[in-house]
């Protein structure tokens, strides 16, 4: 009696390790499909993904989980917008445009501080004669016209993060 239950035991064991090794394979399968496509697709997967971040900056202020998560990317992978640090003049706060007190400037996730977090860090951070600018939407702010100290990664990441 006790051989006839421990067949059936390591009957049902070796079934369960049939289904476990199985769907090992199929989730394999899956991810290496998934990679495969994304490879392939790269030009479009980047698109958009590039989309959604300029979403996230245009609505920086709106949604404070968004504002979360953008800051927690910003100051994690040492980047600044998602091309570069001009990037955030698609935001109205941060536009030269604006007359706020965020104008020509970035969020302080942008800002290189290695100990304290400093929320101004970022205010007014470049120099620019807003009336051409704002006559031509088109138009970037220059990546030049950052104030003395902040460039080359003194004061503020100036790469992008995609």
């Amino acid at each position: 009696a006790v051989v006839s239950r421990r067949v059936r035991a390591s009957g049902r064991t070796q079934m369960f390790l049939q289904v476990f090794a199985t769907s090992l394979v199929l989730l394999f399968l899956g991810e290496a499909a998934v990679g495969i496509l994304a490879f392939v697709m790269k030009d479009r997967v980047r698109g958009v993904v590039e989309e959604h971040m300029f979403e996230a900056i245009k609505s920086y202020r709106d949604d404070s989980d968004l504002r979360d998560a953008v800051n927690v990317a910003q100051r994690t992978f040492q980047c600044c917008g998602v091309r570069n640090f001009t990037d955030w003049q698609e935001n109205v706060y941060f536009k030269c445009c604006n007359e706020g007190i965020e104008s020509c400037g970035v969020p302080y996730s942008c800002c290189n501080m290695s100990l304290q977090v400093n929320l101004f860090c970022g205010v007014k951070i470049m120099e620019y004669e807003t009336e051409e600018y704002c006559k031509n939407t088109a138009k970037y702010v220059p990546m030049s016209h950052l104030k003395d100290g902040y460039g080359k990664g003194e004061r503020i990441y100036e790469t992008g993060c995609l």
